[in-house]
This record gives C-alpha cells, structure tokens and sequence, in this order.
C-alpha cells in the first residue's frame, strides 16, 4: 500500500467571483488544513492549485480559464484542480483547454481532498479527471465548516444553496441547482466555532438568502435564521448577503427591528427601473412592488440603509427605458450602486433574444448609472458629517494613524487618532467630520468597551 505524507504538502486556492465561492473555498481549505496540508498564497510554489470558477459573466469564465492555465504554468508537476460555477457549466472545455487535472463542480467538495491525494499517489492518467455530476443531482446542502471563512473581522457563513428562479439573463440556476438549505443546528454551531475564535461580525450568505428554510422539514426561514444567530452570546453584528424584495417579509423586518445586533443594512437587487425591462428579464416584481418592500424597510427598520445591483444594457433596453431606471434609481435613494453591463450567458433564454445592445452603448448606460452610484452615496454619506457611529475595525494602515472598518450600515470609514490607529477587530465610537462617494472619514472618539 502507498502512503502520502501530506504534512510537508502545500495547496493554493484562487477564488473568482460572489461571498458563495469564496465561502466554499474556505471550506475545501479546511478540509486540507485537517488532512495536513499547508494552505499557502497563489503566488507561491504548491504542490496543489485549486481554482473556484465563475460564469456569472463571459468575463468570469474568461478569467476562470486564464488563472487555471496559470496555475499549470507554475509547475508541471503540481496538482490543478477546477471547481465551482463554470467548471459545474463547462467541464468538459476546462478540462480540454486549461491543463487542469481534476475538475470538480459546485458539489461533491467533501471528496477532492481525496482525489487529490490518490493523483499524488498514482499519477496523471490513472485517476478520473472530470468529477461533476449533474445540478439535479446535489439534492441535499454540502454540510462544510469553513472555520476559517475570512482573514478578517466578518465570518461568511453559507446557510443556502441553490436558486429556482431561472431569471432570462442567469446561469447561476444551471450550475447550483435547486434550492437547499443548511440544517439551524449547523448554523448556531458554526457560528459559535467562529465566535470562539474572535469573529465579532457573522454575514449569512446564500445563492438565493431569502429562501432559506423552504425545503427544510420544520419550515425554517432566513428571519427565524437571524433571530437565532443574533441571541448567541458573543455575536456583535449580523449581516444579511443579497435579498430579493419579494422575500423582504414582516417577519424579517420584525427581527430586525428587535435585534440590535441586526445590521441596518439590505442589498436588494433591483437590476432594472424600468417595468418592460423587468418582464423580459423575468424578475418577479414590478417597480411599485420593489419600491413598497423598500418603503416596508424604512418604515420598521429606522435608518436601514439599502444598497442594490443595477444591470444595464439588457436585451432590448431602449434609451427611454434605461433613463426611466436612472430615473427609478434616484427616487430609491440607494446608499450604494453595484453597476454592471449585461453579459450574454450561452443556454440562456436572453442569449438567443433579438436586439441585443451594442457594446459601447451598454458602456456609456454603465457609466452613466455608476456616476449617479457614486452621487447618492455622496449624499448619504453627507448626511453622516458631525454624527457619531460604531465602527468594527478590519484593516489597519501600516505606518500611519489611519484605520478602516464598517458601520453596520455597511458605509466604511477612515479612522484617524493621536493615540495611533485603533487595532484591527475592536469596535470604536467614530465622529464623522467629512465624506466623499466611496468613504467617510472621523475622529477616533475612543472604544466603547466589552462587545
């Protein structure tokens, strides 16, 4: 029998793409750390490179394939191995084209430790290469613990996987699959695991968030998820990832408004402003149901700040409906603008639709929206001069005064003091004295004691 010794081994990962693949990658990496591997920087030499690919766009399977061909390129001797969204998509063209030798999709991570450790043993060529069953398939949440999810204050934990929805424009469907929700008991324990180890800020991340709990036996959902997460001793903030309006619920706005350590802060992609655009999209709102959650918002959670994701360009999109989207943006009042130009997904109805925008109109659209963006969280961040806040400190600039972290409305802060820049993961009372698009910026009032 062969034996490895997999404590003088060492693997990489890159990530491409959303908090879901960079939560996944953490756990994988853990899986390694467990089996006795040294997880090492990209840049380095490694006997293995595992690459987590994306296809939300042509420019993340481009990106996909050029790291992969660069991860071979580093060593031909090195383990490279495709997981993720385009190797789920595509896994017989990443196999082809980018030297990888073992691709994987977006199940089954809990097996490439082993894998990868029979390839090191037998070699190329005495291994099977392409391991991605069919989305329909993955019909329960891969149960992974990524203990050390971010080298940071804010811990993701991935709670669901999956999406239903089957929007125009979209391939996420095609490689996650269906809706599957992770167990509350896994939760709370990851949570607490995270909370032990010094993490003061949880972010509960899924594909779809708000549909957490739907295929679950005793019908949990993201608002019981939260309430549960939020009254676990030691968590100073909760953070929701991405939520549709349609799932804004009473009972989510309930514990918000009852929790505290709720973060006062909702990423609620919109996409387009304008009615048509929705329809042929296949949102499932129109903009008097988005405009009502975001009011529902307001109107229970005093000061929630809502941020949203805009796509401009989409099949179709004429110059009267793109302007009623930045008109529709404005009267939002979003905080923060994620801007992005549609991007043409093979397999997806939109792909094949006539009309499609021509590239440099969809640029000037982009740029257009972005400014805007950056004008409304101009705005907000104005209304922030000569009011104090808590902020979690997550980087420290070296050599100087200056610190940076986040209010729990998610707008970031430079910290500056006499007494030398406050430390990284403490929570200080910050003055605001100025602002612009991107940052504000305050005076360190002093820590705020025990969180």
């Amino acid at each position: 029998m062969l034996f490895l010794r997999t404590d003088s081994k060492k693997v990489a990962f890159y990530t491409l793409g959303c908090k879901v693949n960079q939560y996944d990658s953490a756990a994988v990496a853990a899986l390694f750390r467990k089996r006795g591997f040294e997880v090492v920087p990209f840049d380095e030499d490694a006997d293995v490179y595992i690459v987590n690919t994306c296809t939300i766009t042509a420019t993340g399977d481009a990106k996909s394939r050029q790291v992969l061909r660069r991860a071979r390129r580093k060593s031909d001797t090195a383990v490279v191995v495709a997981m993720g969204c385009y190797a789920q998509t595509d896994a017989g063209r990443v196999a082809r084209t980018t030297g990888a030798d073992l691709v994987f999709g977006t199940g089954d991570h809990h097996q490439i430790v082993d894998a990868v450790i029979d390839l090191l043993k037998v070699g190329r060529g005495n291994c099977e290469r392409i391991r991605v069953r069919p989305v329909c398939e993955y019909d329960s949440f891969q149960d992974l613990f990524a203990e050390d999810a971010l080298d940071r204050t804010r811990a993701l934990v991935k709670i669901q996987d999956g999406c239903d929805q089957y929007c125009t424009y979209c391939k996420v469907p095609y490689a996650r699959g269906r809706v599957r929700s992770r167990p509350l008991e896994s939760v709370v324990e990851q949570v607490k695991l995270l909370v032990d180890t010094g993490y003061k800020e949880i972010v509960l991340i899924g594909t779809h968030l708000g549909l957490y709990g739907r295929d679950l036996s005793d019908k949990k959902s993201l608002a019981s998820a939260a309430a549960a997460v939020a009254e676990i001793d030691g968590v100073y903030r909760v953070r929701f990832g991405s939520i549709e309006c349609t799932e804004v619920t009473p009972e989510l706005l309930d514990v918000m408004s009852s929790h505290g350590n709720i973060c006062r802060h909702l990423h609620i992609p919109l996409q387009s402003g304008d009615d048509s655009v929705l329809r042929r999209m296949g949102r499932p709102y129109d903009t008097r149901t988005y405009l009502e959650a975001i009011s529902a918002v307001r109107g229970r959670v005093e000061g929630c700040a809502i941020s949203t994701d805009v796509m401009m360009g989409f099949p179709g999109e004429t110059e009267s409906e793109f302007k009623q989207s930045m008109r529709f943006v404005e009267e939002c009042g979003f905080t923060r603008l994620h801007v992005f130009a549609y991007s043409r997904r093979p397999g997806t109805p939109a792909a094949d639709a006539e009309c499609q925008v021509a590239r440099d109109v969809k640029a000037r659209r982009v740029a257009e929206m972005a400014a805007l963006g950056r004008d409304l969280s101009l705005r907000y961040h104005q209304t922030m001069i000569g009011r104090s806040f808590e902020v979690l400190v997550e980087d420290v600039t070296p050599d100087t005064d200056m610190a940076f972290g986040y209010t729990d409305t998610y707008v970031k802060v430079g910290v500056s003091s006499g007494r030398g820049a406050p430390a990284r993961n403490t929570v200080v009372s910050v003055r605001v004295e100025s602002a612009d698009a991107e940052c504000v910026y305050g005076v360190d009032e002093g820590d705020i004691g025990p969180v």
